[in-house]
């Protein structure tokens, strides 16, 4: 149940792209029960590819490779993988009618950059055959290798579709893989980490993630075990610790956003609200009206940005500073 993640590409190493692509895979398998042991990220360089590639296939039972897969002189991920595992790139009579058709669809001429495309490694098998996004699988040394394309609708889609339902396949039992997240405005990261240190002793097995979301700061629980009752009660135990020290601080839990929780206090009060913005540019009033129903607590609001705006729209004083 362990695997890896690599992602490739100058555009992540350079920062000009942010790496979703091994969030979204790393959360998926996480909730499945598997594990990912580590994530590497390499620009588009044969040798560290190759070098990541191999190392991957040592030290794990799957790897799940992004990036790489067009048409351009910068995708070169299946001549990588043919190299790192010595196997010979192949003409895939499948994926080369597929690009054909792609291309007398758009009425455009098969070039040499889209025929590399369907050259593939040895012993590689095509995911998705019948749908427009593409990747492949192969088996190395009974590992289990998929190459997703970079795009992150595609690899979505191609991840959620074909290659984690196949992964789960290979295991007849896995561990029972429960999370909560809690929600907490008011305290500031070091505040936080210091009140944590009093569950010293107090938490199990039990992993804890503290991710910043300004204005927010996100706490999850994650646990593994064998039944299911017993790890949501293990997590109920230790929420119930970290309720009694910070609970004020707590205003949600999961997925609910603090604008649906205000949005529900407003109307269990009978209540509207309106908001004057500045600076915020409008972003206030565009996060209340995010919530379905809004309306109903939410009349309106007013961007005012300039001075005279200010003056006009909100009869502020001309000598307020």
């Amino acid at each position: 149940m362990y695997g890896e993640i690599i992602t490739t590409g100058n555009e992540l190493t350079s920062g000009k792209t942010q790496d979703l692509n091994s969030w979204y895979a790393a959360g998926r398998l996480t909730a499945s029960g598997l594990r990912v042991n580590r994530i590497t990220t390499v620009g588009d360089d044969l040798n560290m590819v190759s070098e990541a590639l191999k190392k991957a296939v040592e030290a794990s039972r799957f790897v799940i490779v992004t990036g790489g897969l067009g048409s351009t002189d910068d995708d070169i991920t299946n001549e990588i993988v043919a190299k790192a595992l010595n196997r010979s790139l192949c003409l895939d009579e499948q994926m080369f009618e597929k690009i054909k058709g792609h291309a007398k669809a758009r009425g455009i001429d098969i070039t040499p950059p889209l025929e590399k495309m369907a050259w593939l490694p040895e012993g590689a098998k095509m995911l998705n055959p019948e749908g427009t996004a593409c990747g492949f699988s192969l088996m190395e040394n009974e590992v289990h290798l998929y190459f997703l394309p970079g795009v992150p609708d595609q690899m979505r889609y191609l991840m959620d579709k074909f290659v984690l339902p196949e992964i789960l396949t290979l295991y007849k039992t896995l561990p029972v893989m429960r999370q909560r997240i809690l929600k907490l405005y008011g305290l500031d990261e070091p505040k936080i980490a210091g009140i944590f240190k009093k569950l010293s002793g107090k938490t199990g097995d039990i992993v804890f993630g503290f991710y910043p979301h300004f204005p927010e700061n996100h706490i999850t629980l994650s646990l593994r075990g064998e039944s299911e009752p017993a790890v949501i009660k293990e997590l109920g135990r230790v929420e119930g610790e970290i309720r009694r020290l910070v609970g004020p601080y707590i205003f949600a839990a999961e997925s609910e956003s603090m604008e649906e929780v205000v949005g529900r206090m407003l109307m269990e009060k009978n209540t509207t609200i309106s908001v004057a913005e500045s600076c915020t540019g409008g972003l206030i009033g565009h996060r209340l009206t995010k919530v379905p129903g809004s309306s109903i607590y939410f009349p309106g609001g007013t961007i005012v940005y300039s001075n005279q705006s200010k003056i006009d729209l909100l009869y502020v004083r001309p000598e307020t500073p």
